[in-house]
């Protein structure tokens, strides 16, 4: 195997993988108050490189040069701040990193497809992250897809802060139907990933004129728009969609009640639900047994069977997902990785086939 086939090797390999994970992008941001000191260290924004002098543009017409410098804003807006970092060997690196002061809307280039500001936030310093991306390894079985998917994380203190966060979608013909899909307008909802099932938000607030669904929370998770594909919002597996809401305790998101009773009739057979007391907290998700003691046949009346569990019982610590090779694949998910490989080596011998047949003419 001669030089040009390792080469196309490599590269076709790299390619694959580039290919299955490019529908995936994020942006960090740092959380601050106006009047607060933020400590911005270049060690943190450059690991390992060995640098002899940061310059800073604060993005408020201030600069500062340094390490580690301190910075205050006295006026609620979002900045952008540029670190240029030099090294012994005169090499130049630059990063930029926005601060959200205050209650101010936040839109990134990076995840145009939503936008977010705080309206209570405890003091101090805080990054999010949020990630968009096209797919999902979880699960959307039952559902119609009718947006991106949004991982969003932060070091805020699960149940201690109020964030607003806008998603949008696409009906560019304004026919109300959602762009490649077809999804009615009225149908499309906000849900989150409570690992074990997907839950609608609630209190969802629906402009179809602007393409906007708007939600209030108090911990993040991974949100996404879908559609149920039958009235009783079930897939086939069995799990199901409940309308978010809160124990006596407290729950994850704002808003929503939950009961341990609940009647209607239907067609002459009155519906006469009895639960059982909601489980322990497990995998931030409470669940109960739910029964129609009149086994009417209906579920119009169905209560929750689960619920996020109060942000006191939500576990702090998170397992990290399982992760390829560090270097270009660092993060992408082993699914992903290992579909790259299997692309690549499609590729690889085919290529190895092309450059081992003989010329024509030749023997």
């Amino acid at each position: 195997m001669n030089f040009k086939i390792i080469f196309f090797l490599i590269t076709t390999f790299l390619l694959s993988g580039f290919i299955v994970y490019a529908d995936t992008f994020s942006q960090t941001a740092m959380l601050a108050d106006a009047n607060e000191i933020i400590t911005f260290d270049a060690t943190k924004l450059f690991p390992n490189k060995q640098l002899t002098n940061v310059e800073w543009d604060f993005g408020d017409n201030t600069k500062g040069e340094g390490m580690q410098v301190n910075h205050s804003y006295y006026t609620d807006n979002v900045y952008d701040v540029i670190a240029t970092a030099y090294d012994a060997q005169e090499n130049t690196y630059s990063m930029s990193l926005p601060v959200i002061v205050g209650s101010v809307q936040f839109v990134s280039d990076s995840v145009p497809y939503v936008s977010l500001y705080f309206t209570k936030k405890p003091k101090g310093i805080f990054s999010i992250t949020v990630r968009q991306s096209d797919t999902t390894e979880v699960s959307t079985s039952g559902f119609i897809v009718g947006g991106k998917f949004f991982d969003i994380n932060s070091d805020l203190p699960n149940g201690e802060f109020n964030a607003t966060l806008i998603f949008s979608y696409s009906d560019v013909d304004n026919n109300g139907i959602v762009d490649g899909t077809n999804i009615d307008e009225n149908m499309l909802d906000t849900y989150f990933y409570n690992g074990v099932l997907w839950v609608i938000v609630p209190n969802s607030i629906k402009n179809m004129n602007s393409n906007i669904l708007t939600v209030k929370v108090d911990h993040f998770t991974l949100f996404t728009l879908l559609s149920p594909q039958t009235s009783q919002q079930s897939d086939n597996s069995g799990n199901t969609a409940q309308q978010g809401g809160n124990s006596g305790g407290g729950g994850g998101f704002v808003g929503g009640t939950s009961g341990t009773t609940n009647q209607t009739t239907t067609q002459g057979c009155q519906e006469r639900w009895g639960c059982s007391e909601w489980s322990a907290c497990q995998d931030g998700t409470q669940t109960r047994t739910c029964n129609d003691v009149n086994n009417c046949g209906t579920r119009n009346n169905e209560p929750l069977t689960a619920q996020p569990c109060s942000a006191k019982e939500i576990e702090e610590s998170k397992t990290p997902a399982s992760l390829g090779p560090t270097g270009f694949f660092l993060g992408m998910p082993i699914s992903n990785w290992l579909l790259g490989i299997a692309i690549g080596i499609v590729i690889a011998v085919f290529i190895i086939f092309f450059f081992r047949r003989k010329p024509k003419g030749k023997k």
